[in-house]
């Protein structure tokens, strides 16, 4: 949390330095899912996903 509160620091005051580097895109999407999934589950909903067929296993970003 520290670090969080660090880096919005750095973004309010424009010194964030952002590298673009390569990431497995369905490993972020599922890990991303992951994390909010249960939220889901305690409100008694089900957190149904479709990743596009097309979408390339590596990004960049």
């Amino acid at each position: 949390m520290i670090n969080d509160i660090l880096d919005l620091s750095k973004i309010e005051a424009e010194h964030l330095d952002l590298q673009e580097i390569d990431f497995a895109s369905h490993q972020v999407i599922t890990e991303a899912l992951a994390m909010i999934e249960f939220k889901a589950h305690d409100k008694g909903l089900a957190l149904l996903t479709e990743i596009a067929p097309d979408l390339p296993p590596a990004l960049r970003g």
